[in-house]
Parts: C-alpha cells; structure tokens; sequence
C-alpha cells in the first residue's frame, strides 16, 4: 500500500512537472510556426457581381469600397453607405468566391484558418455542392464569403476542401 502511494505521488509530481514543460515550451497564443491566426466571418451569401473563382486581399479602406462596388453593384441612381467591416491599423478583410455555379445548392464556408508552415497560413475553405439527386432551382449563383484576419501574420493560402450535400429522406409513420 505505501508503495502504490509512492509511485502515486511520484506519477503525480512527474506528470505535472511534464504538463509543465509542455506549456513553457509554447505560449498559448503561439504555434510551431508562428503566432495563431485570429479570424472572424464578416458575411457570406450566393449573389455577387463577382462570378471568377478568386482569393482577394483587401488592406485598406479605399480598396474594400472598390471590392465592395464591383462585387455588389447598386442599382442606377441609388446611393448607399459601404459597411465598415475592418479596423484597418489592426486587421485585413479576405474574400473568397467560388465563382458561378449553374443552380442553387452551392456553399462556401471557411472551416479553419491554420499555420502549417511559417510565414504562411492556410485557409481552408468547404466548397459544398448540391446532392446530384436532389431537386434544385435552375438559377445561376455565385457563392462567397468575407473573413477578417489580424494584419501582419502572414500570407495567406487558400485550401478548398471540395463536398457534396446529403439528401435526407423522410421516413413514413
């Protein structure tokens, strides 16, 4: 009994001296590659203007205006206010598009925002497309979507991690 005791507490002391090592090796806000990549989505939809498959940076406020113009033209005549979406000193806006698509059904969705390698930062996007079985209205779409990322982390690559929707049957009582 005393040994099992010991070899407790000398386990215990081992693996929270480990648990130790293991934290000082890396701050929480670090990774092998360099600091983690904070994110957030801004806005997605899949109705643009803007019908190529593209990755575009955008750094500052003049250049979101000229994205946000071409992407989501307003109608003649009509005059609107351009959201403001980014501390510009502090952040960068990236919008990604899947370009057109023939039918609805089509999704972009930014899964993970990761470092594999230092300098860069993968971007890894879900492209879904619609089941082949299912019913789907016959309109030309173009699927996208806004993140927000903190400036000066890196260079961003795009990852499209490619799917296909699920058709779910109803079941009879």
């Amino acid at each position: 009994m005393r040994n099992l005791a010991a070899f407790l507490g000398v386990a215990a002391l081992a693996a929270s001296g480990l648990a130790q090592f293991q934290s000082s090796q890396l701050p929480s806000s670090q990774t092998q590659y360099g600091p983690i990549v904070q994110w957030t989505q801004v806005h997605q939809g899949v109705y643009c203007a803007l019908t190529q498959q593209e990755m575009k940076v955008i750094g500052s406020e003049r250049d979101w205006q000229s994205y946000f113009n071409r992407a989501f033209p307003a109608d003649q005549g009509t005059k609107r206010d351009i959201p403001k979406v980014a501390d510009w000193s502090k952040e960068i806006i990236i919008a990604i598009h899947a370009g057109k698509q023939p039918t609805a059904g089509y999704s972009l969705n930014v899964s993970t925002i990761a470092r594999r390698q230092s300098g860069v930062y993968d971007i890894d996007v879900v492209f879904e497309r619609p089941n082949p079985q299912a019913m789907m209205a016959q309109v030309m779409t173009s699927p996208w979507v806004i993140i927000k990322v903190q400036r000066a982390v890196g260079t961003p690559r795009l990852r499209v991690i490619e799917t296909t929707s699920r058709v779910i049957r109803a079941s009879s009582p």
